[in-house]
């Protein structure tokens, strides 16, 4: 069994936030993008976010998620928004998910499959660099091993 550990920062959709750009998404991994389906227009400003994170988070994987999947309202988020929203940002989706925290429906199997397509990538970025963990090792021999590796003097 493998264990992640997920920093989330959240913003709340704060446009304040926007000023601080490239130092914000430096050296993250994922973003997960949450809108809320029972308002249109949550879902609306979400290419602008994805715009930031492409700029400014390369390889960064982007994830959307619908919040409030068990509520309706007159101004829901509906299937073919999701599937329009998704063609159009072609493959720089990772997934997308709709979920409920109230009930706890999608949440689990949305972090899940998240944890998944991260340690995927990561194994192909490791396996790119030769830089294999071995069976065993520990995150302090790993960061020991990349100390002695990156310090040497030749």
């Amino acid at each position: 069994m493998l264990y992640f550990q997920l920093t989330l920062w959240d913003t709340g959709g704060m446009e304040r936030m926007s000023f601080i750009g490239q130092s914000y998404y430096r050296g993250a991994h994922a973003a997960l993008l949450c809108y809320s389906m029972t308002n249109k227009e949550t879902f609306a400003i979400l290419s602008q976010y994805i715009l930031d994170i492409v700029m400014n988070a390369e390889g960064a994987k982007i994830f959307l998620c619908g919040n409030f999947a068990d509520c309706e309202s007159s101004d829901r988020v509906n299937e073919t928004d999701i599937e329009n929203f998704t063609r159009e940002c072609g493959n720089v989706l990772s997934g997308s998910y709709q979920v409920s925290c109230k009930d706890r429906t999608g949440v689990t199997e949305m972090f899940t499959d998240m944890a998944r397509v991260l340690h995927r990538e990561n194994a192909k970025k490791m396996t790119l660099r030769n830089d294999l963990i071995r069976p065993g090792e520990t995150p302090d021999q790993i960061e020991e091993y990349h100390k002695k590796k990156c310090c040497t003097s030749a």
